[in-house]
């Protein structure tokens, strides 16, 4: 997988954007930060990096039903699941910052057959006070 980019159209009609680079058979996602690719470059050596950027977000189109944008989170993790389908990647390593390492637990929380490992960057924490549905409560 050299340098590539395009678009993954979802099952909502939301095309969101992907830029790959380097070629491996270990597949790394890493969403929300194609800024960072240049400082993401040097993994790509015996690796194949998949950078994404989230509907409504960077490159990808905004849109999406309302029922869809009322999972919040959980949707970002519905559309990472897209993108490892879309490269047929059996199994895939996430590495997320900030918003998008919270993103990558709650998907590997959700699909741990497909996750190879987790690398959190500086993940956000959770609002204080805020009442979180029960599937996000630790417990």
């Amino acid at each position: 997988m050299r340098q590539n980019h395009g678009y993954k159209a979802t099952e909502d009609g939301v095309r969101l954007f992907f830029q790959t680079l380097g070629d491996g058979p270990v597949p790394v996602v890493i969403p929300n930060v194609l800024f960072m690719l240049d400082d993401f470059s040097r993994l790509a050596d015996g690796r194949a990096l998949i950078f994404i950027d989230w509907r409504n977000r960077g490159r990808s189109e905004s849109g999406g039903s309302a029922e869809a944008l009322a999972k919040g989170i959980e949707h970002d993790g519905d559309d990472l699941d897209r993108i490892r389908r879309h490269f047929h990647l059996e199994k895939l390593a996430v590495i997320g910052h900030s918003y998008s390492a919270v993103t990558a637990v709650l998907y590997a929380r959700a699909h741990p057959e497909h996750v190879d490992r987790v690398v959190q960057i500086g993940a956000m924490q959770p609002f204080l006070g805020k009442d979180y549905p029960a599937q996000l409560k630790c417990g």
